[in-house]
């Protein structure tokens, strides 16, 4: 889930985080400042729910409430981007208690995979997720 805010009204856009993981890039990239008043807004929001609550749910209504009571690894990695805007250490804390702990290890297979080694969609994402927030994906097209 994506959390995208319009105004002051959030809306949960189900099975797509591109647009918001897109607009992350695009700061990250180019320093769109469009990119980084949607960032700053959504993080408010996000931020203040982790701050109270220490867990964020995986998307939310429009007045604010959790739309699901269940978390996940790819909500929070879809999410770091907005909340490092506003409080650097709260990313911090989601990436090392609700993060890195779904990263496991196939020793025998050598491969490691976040939360579900079968469901691709969340491999995909928490491996783009966490490279953006690392600051790990450069810009091949830029000519630096």
């Amino acid at each position: 889930m994506v959390h995208i805010f319009a105004r002051k009204l959030m809306l949960t856009v189900p099975a797509d985080p591109q647009p918001l993981q897109r607009v992350a890039l695009d700061y990250e990239w180019y320093g769109d400042l469009r990119a980084a008043r949607l960032l700053l807004q959504s993080g408010r929001f996000l931020t203040s729910q982790w701050q109270s609550n220490h867990r964020l749910a995986v998307g939310y209504t429009y007045d604010g409430q959790p739309l699901y009571q269940y978390e996940s690894v790819l909500a929070y990695v879809l999410d770091l981007q907005s909340i490092s805007f506003i409080s650097p250490q709260s990313a911090a804390d989601i990436y090392q208690q609700k993060i890195l702990p779904k990263l496991y290890d196939n020793v025998e297979e050598k491969y490691s995979f976040w939360e579900d080694a079968s469901n691709y969609y969340i491999q995909n994402w928490a491996w783009f997720g966490t490279a953006l927030y690392f600051h790990q994906l450069p810009n091949l097209w830029s000519g630096d």
